[in-house]
């Protein structure tokens, strides 16, 4: 299981987190943490876009139940 796997499954059993993203490993924190990396170290993985995580899928980074919860991540 690769970190977008994780990090989507984890906040699965908790919405209240959000996924940050470094171009190199996806996080979980707290959504009641405000501006967690103001060095721009992680970023929120909507400011990468759904299409980029979407590629994941089609390299077969993730699988079709991370495909199922990027969805959800990204409509919720």
């Amino acid at each position: 299981m690769n970190c977008l796997s994780y990090a989507l499954r984890f906040w699965n059993k908790n919405p209240l987190y959000r996924i940050y993203y470094n171009s190199d490993h996806c996080i979980n924190i707290p959504s009641s943490v405000v501006n967690p990396f103001p060095s721009k170290e992680f970023l929120p993985i909507e400011e990468f876009g759904y299409d980029y995580f979407l590629s994941w899928y089609k390299q077969e980074l993730i699988g079709v139940i991370d495909l199922i919860l990027l969805d959800k991540y990204f409509n919720s």
